[in-house]
């Protein structure tokens, strides 16, 4: 006697898009009603359904990848708040200043052959060419970098290269 299959192809949508939303193989199946084991075993004989899963984590990836690039770099934000002037609600433009932990990760998971903390002990300098960084306060910073003139976020006016970074001190 054969076992009957409570698969359905509206399954294919529905996992794509709880995948989109971060969801898990596990967690998807749970809302589902089935073991994580059944979810894998139906993927592995409907392509389509594999598909769902690998493209809802591919877009769910890019979301977050995008919210720590905009957290690393910092952004605009416009909110509503209560005016104390008037009483009424007006629109205002706010700065999220970057975060210096999202820059760290950013740095080390893209840039690790520059970036990377040495295991060794020591500190490893970056070599290559340097970026001078003109700030809108006329603040010059200067630091490792691809090389190649670009514009930064807001505060950030002018990027150019200026010399090559050394190990020698």
């Amino acid at each position: 006697m054969g076992t009957h299959s409570k698969y359905r192809p509206e399954f294919i949508e529905i996992v794509a898009a709880l995948s989109r939303q971060g969801l898990i193989q596990a967690e998807i199946a749970k809302v589902l009603g089935f073991s994580r084991g059944t979810l894998i075993k139906w993927s592995k004989t409907r392509p389509e359904l594999a598909a769902a899963f690998d493209e809802g984590a591919e877009i769910a990836t890019a979301n977050v990848e995008g919210a720590l690039y905009k957290s690393a770099c910092g952004y605009w934000v416009e909110e509503e708040v209560l005016s104390k002037v008037t009483g009424g609600v007006e629109k205002i433009k706010r700065w999220i200043y970057p975060q210096i932990v999202a820059q760290i990760f950013w740095l080390k998971n893209r840039g690790a052959d520059r970036w990377r903390d040495n295991p060794e002990g020591g500190a490893v300098m970056p070599t290559g060419p340097l970026l001078q960084i003109t700030m809108n306060d006329n603040r010059v910073l200067s630091a490792p970098g691809a090389g190649a003139e670009q514009k930064l976020a807001p505060g950030a006016v002018e990027v150019k290269q200026t010399k090559e970074a050394s190990n020698d001190g």
